[in-house]
């Protein structure tokens, strides 16, 4: 018996026990009405008298028990009524449990017979194709044997001299196994220190193992040749780096204080990058990082998780050197250096023009470098004769169309214009043009470089024209 037809069962048997607490009561009832099925003896002297009273207490239980008489049969009609309907829903629960327990089990078998009739029909196929790789394998001998039989085959000689030759091959193998297993190890070459060497590791975080015998002289000449081309070699000839115990990065190792090196020491080479504005660190120098989450580092100095690169103040001012780089190249080669060493510099004495008889000062660097162009003067005239000097390219431009291409003349490519050659007019400038066809034709909005290129100016030299004419 299952647990929920146990439960049914007591279920049913607790509900068929509710009723014996209103027969009881209509028991108590019914003590005082005992005496009325007592029939008085013949010749009793009070025979009349208890007949009346019989009879009275007839009437009284005819009046007074009526209703719960009536009670009574409708409680216990309900009860048994609820109590077929209880037992009627259980038998009709347990019909149904044990349809799903028969129908369950007549779908597992169903798909066992199932499974059965497939593994057959599988192993029908299986037989089938054994049976057409037989016939396939007993063709192939029968070709085979017609081969050999018509002298197409390899000769034997030609087998057994093959095999020969595998057989010495593979004696040879075996014979250079046995050797280098019977020869002694070779020593590890790489603990042939005569003692500790000097751990140092270079400004890209790369790290390389000095004699301690060394000199601080051969330690610069080792810095600059493994900085000789590449990211930092510009800060390595200029002497913008520095050296500091990896352990204690505020002692810096400088030839003139330090005597020699010492073995098993550890060097940290960093380079000095200068910087403008407050003396924080709020974010990570290293150019490409944008982490803000600067940590203290044990030997000193802020240490950046994310790129793993180390950065500390320092106070020494670096060399003041022209850099000719652009900033694009500049930020491309601080993208591989690890170890950084910043000096901050005040806003004012950097962004201050430094040629004589200026004085000026700027509030950003790119403005102090604009301004340094019209001193230096980089753009020359190409033109012989023709010594000037200018600041920017288009300055440079605007005086070449001025002073030595006077003769030329643009005109405008649309012909219908007062501009261009029919017309008669022109430009004698590509500037003047260029507003011309933006204002007159707005040729710069239909144009896309991708699909169709913009329009040229029609260019006629004056003098020549004027010859030919």
């Amino acid at each position: 018996m299952s647990a929920w037809l146990r439960s049914s069962a007591n279920s049913v048997k607790v509900a068929a026990l509710m009723c014996q607490y209103p027969l009881d009561q209509f028991a108590s009832k019914l003590k005082k009405y005992e005496r009325l099925d007592i029939q008085p003896q013949h010749g009793d002297s009070s025979s009349k008298s208890e007949k009346l009273k019989s009879w009275g207490r007839k009437v009284q239980w005819g009046v007074g028990m009526e209703k719960d008489v009536v009670e009574l049969r409708a409680y216990i009609a309900t009860h048994v009524g609820s109590l077929n309907m209880r037992l009627i829903t259980i038998g009709l629960s347990t019909t149904f449990s044990n349809t799903e327990q028969s129908r369950t089990e007549t779908s597992t078998l169903q798909s066992k017979v199932e499974e059965v009739h497939s593994g057959v029909e599988q192993s029908r196929r299986e037989q089938v194709q054994q049976g057409l790789m037989i016939t396939k394998a007993a063709s192939l001998l029968q070709k085979l044997s017609d081969l050999v039989s018509n002298g197409i085959g390899v000769r034997l000689e030609t087998m057994i001299e093959l095999a020969q030759n595998i057989w010495k091959s593979n004696l040879r193998i075996m014979a250079i196994v046995t050797q280098l297993q019977s020869q002694p190890p070779r020593p590890d070459t790489g603990r042939t220190w005569f003692q500790d060497p000097v751990r140092f590791e270079d400004a890209l975080g790369r790290v390389l193992p000095i004699p301690s015998e060394y000199g601080w002289s051969k330690v610069h000449a080792i810095i600059l040749d493994h900085f000789s081309t590449g990211p930092g070699s510009g800060k390595v000839k200029a002497e913008e780096y520095l050296l500091f115990n990896s352990l204690d990065s505020s002692q810096i190792l400088l030839q003139a204080r330090t005597e020699s090196l010492m073995p098993g020491m550890s060097i940290t080479m960093a380079f000095i990058i200068g910087r403008h504005g407050p003396t924080t660190l709020g974010n990570c120098p290293r150019a490409g990082c944008v982490s803000s989450k600067i940590e203290t580092s044990d030997a000193g100095g802020k240490f950046c998780p994310r790129s793993r690169s180390r950065e500390e103040t320092h106070a020494d001012t670096i060399p003041n050197r022209k850099d000719t780089g652009s900033v694009n190249a500049r930020l491309e080669e601080e993208r591989a250096f690890k170890n950084i060493l910043i000096n901050f510099t005040d806003l004012r004495e950097a962004l201050q023009c430094v040629e004589p008889g200026c004085g000026q000062a700027f509030n950003h660097p790119h403005k102090l470098k604009h301004h340094q162009r019209y001193h230096t003067k980089e753009h020359k005239c190409p033109y012989p004769n023709c010594a000037k000097g200018f600041g920017t390219r288009t300055h440079l431009q605007r005086h070449i169309n001025d002073r030595h291409e006077r003769s030329k003349k643009l005109y405008c490519s649309v012909p219908e214009c007062d501009y261009s050659r029919q017309g008669g007019k022109g430009f004698p400038r590509k500037d003047n043009w260029q507003r011309h066809m933006l204002r007159a034709h707005n040729m710069d909005q239909p144009f896309n470089m991708d699909q169709l290129s913009p329009p040229e100016p029609v260019i006629v030299d004056l003098e020549r024209d004027v010859g030919n004419s």
